[in-house]
């Protein structure tokens, strides 16, 4: 702690980090200039390294068991490190609160969503279906009490599952450079560790496919078409676009191997590599050191990442609220004009009725009515979402409005006859 004190005043005394713009910083330096100095103290690191570090790497590849704990931990521990500024992630789009309904089900072992007879007011997130693969890790979590760890276990495991599946394909030591590079692509910045979308799990299956087949063809063993066979299934359960993460993963890395091989491409083969974990080095330490210096500067500069969501703070804040009332509770969710269709707000378990906290789209006075009537028993608030900060109030109906009623008209008085001004006479033809 004191160390980090230290540092902290450091880079604040020097100020070096505090502006991007050549004009306001100290020594003229502007983000690209940063860079370039970074990425030159990474290649001088690597050259200087070098000599120790890759023959202790060689010998490291040798011991594959230890490779494969070393790469299942990996992406677990840079995650975890990361939670003073990115707390554990929350649910915020309708997919995920379909996939958390899904694993919900899965735990319960229920295969489809019970009719509800008031489903208008539960949202999309009720109606729609997921593949019941991709909320296996989702419904694990829940077993455990954090859904969240399901999906990180997923991810260690799908690290460590690339580094297996390479082995059948290339030579220990690329390997394991194709599974540091999985825990740099799939890790702890990736989306598939910071959201419930279950791209981890699809994945996964890709692995256990690449990685039995070439073993079956050399060696026919029943326990690898086992895994043969779970990864197909699993496949098939998921449907999910991130099977071919593996299959990217496996031609890159034989694409260096290929490259390493010649005359002078071992060079370029680890320019490359080393270009790849210098990228995922300054972002993540970008994302370690979130409030020190010239890290939060820097973040505006980084292309995409999956770790970032939204004010997650928001939710946990209401969610505490509702937890700390006695009884059970009905929330009706009032969205503002404008309001984005990515963040949803009504979800609820897959058993609606023994839920202890009901949340419910307002209809209106007269059908929210209905409901209260449906569940007597609850407390009903309102919560307004897009509020800032949201906002979490006792529910009171609005008063319907009176009809009001018309003022008799005024009678119309008949317009007295008037005499024509033109009168016309007949007038009697000549004989």
């Amino acid at each position: 702690m004191a160390g980090s004190l230290r540092l902290d005043a450091m880079i604040d005394w020097l100020g070096l980090f505090h502006s991007f713009l050549p004009f306001e910083n100290p020594i003229g330096f502007g983000a690209a200039d940063f860079l370039e100095l970074a990425l030159a103290a990474w290649l001088a690191a690597m050259f200087l390294l070098r000599p120790v570090a890759e023959p202790w790497l060689r010998r490291l590849a040798l011991r594959p068991v230890v490779c494969f704990l070393l790469l299942a931990v990996a992406p677990v521990s840079l995650r975890l490190a990361l939670l003073p500024h990115h707390p554990v992630p929350r649910a915020e789009t309708t997919e995920e609160f379909a996939i958390l309904r899904t694993a919900d089900n899965l735990r319960h072992f229920h295969w489809l969503n019970p009719a509800h007879p008031m489903a208008a007011f539960f949202g999309p997130a009720y109606a729609v279906a997921q593949p019941p693969g991709i909320a296996i890790p989702t419904a694990l979590g829940q077993a455990a009490g954090e859904p969240w760890a399901g999906m990180v276990v997923s991810v260690a495991a799908l690290c460590a599952a690339c580094y297996w599946m390479l082995q059948a394909w290339t030579t220990p030591g690329w390997a394991l450079t194709g599974g540091a590079l999985a825990v740099c692509a799939f890790g702890p910045l990736n989306g598939w560790m910071n959201d419930f979308c279950g791209g981890a799990i699809s994945a996964l299956s890709g692995c256990l496919v690449l990685g039995a087949l070439p073993r079956l063809a050399h060696k026919p063993r029943w326990w690898l078409a086992a895994i043969l066979a779970a990864g197909l299934v699993l496949a098939v359960l998921t449907q999910h676009i991130a099977i071919v993460a593996p299959i990217v993963l496996l031609l890159c890395v034989l694409a260096l191997q290929f490259l390493g091989r010649r005359s002078s491409g071992h060079e370029v083969a680890m320019l490359l590599v080393s270009f790849f974990f210098f990228r995922f080095c300054l972002w993540y330490g970008a994302h370690l050191l979130e409030v020190r210096g010239g890290a939060a500067g820097i973040r505006q500069y980084e292309a995409r990442n999956g770790i970032d969501r939204p004010d997650p703070e928001r939710r946990a804040v209401i969610d505490r609220l509702l937890s700390e009332a006695p009884g059970r509770q009905l929330v009706f969710i009032r969205y503002w004009p404008g309001h984005q269709r990515w963040d949803e707000w009504i979800y609820n378990d897959s058993d609606i009725d023994a839920a202890r906290v009901v949340r419910a789209r307002d209809l209106g006075p007269a059908e929210n009515e209905r409901l209260r009537a449906y569940y007597p028993d609850r407390t009903a608030w309102l919560l307004e979402p897009d509020a800032k900060p949201p906002k979490l109030s006792p529910y009171q109906p609005e008063p319907q409005p009176q009809p009001v009623a018309k003022p008799p008209e005024p009678a119309q008085a008949k317009p007295a006859a008037t005499k024509p001004l033109l009168q016309f006479e007949e007038v009697p033809q000549a004989r």
